[in-house]
């Protein structure tokens, strides 16, 4: 996720005390945390799309962190999904230049 929130929902970080968590979140469920920086999901978000895949940031950020956890040779499998699309950051300007229109 984000290191600060970008003013998209669905991007909000979870890492500081002021951050909102959502209420159906459950911690116990959580075997380990991944830092991922905004550049970092953007970046897999990017490779992805040149594969056909046209996802959005936290996408980028799954698959980012899955990656690191699965060079770690800590899990025998990690599974990740990919939740949310790319057409919904079009005037964000993650695919280049926002349109100034939108």
């Amino acid at each position: 996720m984000p290191d600060v929130f970008p003013g998209i929902e669905g991007l909000k970080p979870l890492g500081a005390p002021d951050d909102l968590v959502p209420e159906i979140l459950d911690e116990d469920l959580i075997d380990e945390r991944v830092e991922v920086s905004s550049e970092q999901a953007l970046e897999r978000c990017h490779e992805l799309a040149a594969r056909g895949l046209f996802v959005g940031p936290s996408s980028g950020a799954y698959l980012h962190a899955a990656l690191e956890v699965a060079s770690s040779v800590r899990y025998p499998v990690v599974v990740t999904i990919f939740s949310d699309a790319g057409d919904r950051y079009g005037s964000t300007g993650m695919w280049g230049e926002p349109d100034p229109a939108v």
